[in-house]
């Protein structure tokens, strides 16, 4: 903790930070997630309501990370025809936010992967809100098969 004479900005700080960290517990910005470890793979879990898997990029970068990118689109509005052909600009759902808790617009995380990870096994489904990305691991025996010895010429 960084100390100071001045007790009214060291009190504004404490105030505003604790101000701060409550509203972000109660009221995060960024997507829940979870991560748990078996014997055989990794589970990554990401809480985005209202989103579906064309919401959702995966990745792995050149720097062996997963990367987890959100972004929710809106539906566009298209033309409607009347009957004489003419295109007429559909009126906007008549529905307007009274209170909006859930919705996330964009989000990007990257997550350093392990080594032994099966990189072409790895799976992700969307159910319910969640976004559930299983990490196969290299067992033991395919680590041995994969390590090699170079015959000196």
């Amino acid at each position: 903790m960084l100390r100071t004479n001045d007790l009214f900005p060291m009190l504004f700080n404490n105030v505003f930070n604790n101000i701060n960290d409550a509203w972000n517990q109660n009221f995060p910005r960024d997507p829940q997630i979870n991560i748990s470890e078996s014997k055989l793979n990794f589970k990554i879990e990401f809480c985005v309501p209202g989103l579906s898997k064309e919401d959702l990029n995966l990745t792995i970068d050149t720097d062996n990370n997963l990367v987890i990118s959100m972004e929710h689109k809106q539906p566009e509005t298209k033309p409607a025809e009347t009957p004489e052909g003419v295109k007429v600009e559909k009126p906007k759902d008549e529905y307007h936010f009274l209170r909006h808790d859930f919705h996330i617009p964009h989000f990007k995380e990257a997550i350093a992967l392990p080594d032994n990870i099966h990189k072409d096994k790895i799976t992700a489904k969307v159910e319910n809100g969640i976004l559930r990305i299983l990490l196969p691991k290299v067992t033991p025996e395919e680590q041995a098969k994969l390590a090699q010895t170079i015959t000196i010429e």
